[in-house]
């Protein structure tokens, strides 16, 4: 991508977000971002600004991203932080998988509970979720946007990440950890509709 095809995304951000995140920036921060502002950073292309175009995506190169990152970053960190964990984090993790999911992802129709800890290095506080039969039962703490429709957890005892697409119950929020317009905090899980994305 050329200087100038990163300087047309940077003015399409700031414009975007002069309009669209400013006047409610601090309000953001502090008690949480509207679910309303997904589909704005979706028909953007930002939340699938690295998610293929196959599955609703953008698919632009990584200076585009970064700059769409850098930028928005400087009207909202939780805004930009939500568009990283879909590019980086989720996008990379359930991929083909699950189309449909990451296609409700780019259009910003879902979000998924994420335990970071779990995620990017796998941790010995990791929920131990229960079997019986074929539901997988656990609480998950420390999960950002743990309101999602879907969510992402490590069980350390079969050392399996899964994407479990129902059986989520959003349980007390922790203001006090990160970003808090990414609304953090504990979900409880009691599932069977889910999806193994990888073997720790």
């Amino acid at each position: 991508m050329s200087m100038e095809e990163q300087d047309l995304i940077r003015s399409a951000v700031r414009e975007f977000a002069l309009k669209s995140i400013q006047d409610r920036a601090l309000k953001i921060e502090h008690e949480g971002m509207d679910r309303a502002l997904l589909q704005p950073l979706a028909s953007q292309g930002f939340l699938g600004a690295r998610i293929p175009e196959k599955y609703g995506g953008s698919g632009i190169d990584l200076h585009g991203y970064l700059t769409i990152i850098n930028e928005l970053a400087t009207f909202s960190p939780s805004a930009a932080t939500l568009v990283m964990l879909v590019n980086s984090v989720h996008a990379p993790l359930i991929g083909d998988a699950e189309p449909e999911v990451m296609k409700k992802l780019a259009s910003g129709e879902a979000t998924v509970a994420t335990s970071l800890s779990d995620v990017l290095e796998g941790s010995l506080n990791s929920t131990s979720l229960q079997k019986s039969g074929s539901n997988l039962r656990g609480i998950v703490k420390f999960s950002m946007l743990h309101k999602g429709e879907y969510a992402i957890s490590l069980n350390r005892e079969d050392g399996r990440l899964y994407l479990f697409k129902g059986g989520i119950k959003a349980l007390g929020e922790d203001p006090g950890l990160s970003f808090r317009g990414l609304s953090n905090g504990s979900l409880e899980i009691d599932s069977d509709d889910y999806t193994v994305l990888s073997e720790q």
